[in-house]
């Protein structure tokens, strides 16, 4: 611009706009990114919930059953995604063990989540359980 000239000239504005508009590219790519990261976390919290749900109720039940494995389909909340439970249940001695494991498949991958837990439930005629009379 010479010393008499006021406002931008052509080629300022197109410098200006084809940085603006590379920045509004990368504005567009993140909100997609972040968009597929929800939707995986949603389904990540939905078999999660499935998951405990499960584990609960056969907590809650007595789940005694040796060598006990249920498959269960069912579907997520949403209604996009389908999951698959496999409850197990073995019982050694005193000690009963149950794993959870939901599996499911997305446009990422297959994925699944394991929750396990184990419930010791002694005899009542173990003699380590009864209280003194002190």
């Amino acid at each position: 611009m010479t010393v008499g000239q006021r406002g931008f000239s052509l080629m300022e504005a197109l410098i200006s706009l084809l940085v603006l508009s590379v920045g509004l590219l990368c504005l567009g790519q993140l909100q997609a990114a972040l968009g597929k990261s929800a939707g995986q976390l949603y389904a990540l919290s939905e078999a999660y919930l499935l998951s405990t749900s499960y584990l609960d109720r056969g907590l809650s039940a007595g789940a005694t059953e040796t060598g006990a494995q249920n498959n269960r389909a069912a579907p997520s909340a949403s209604g996009y995604t389908e999951f698959d439970a496999v409850v197990q249940v073995e019982q050694q001695g005193w000690l009963t063990e149950m794993n959870v494991a939901s599996h499911w498949q997305d446009t990422s991958g297959a994925h699944t989540v394991r929750l396990e837990t184990g419930v010791y439930r002694p005899d009542i005629s173990d003699s380590r359980w009864l209280l003194d009379p002190d």
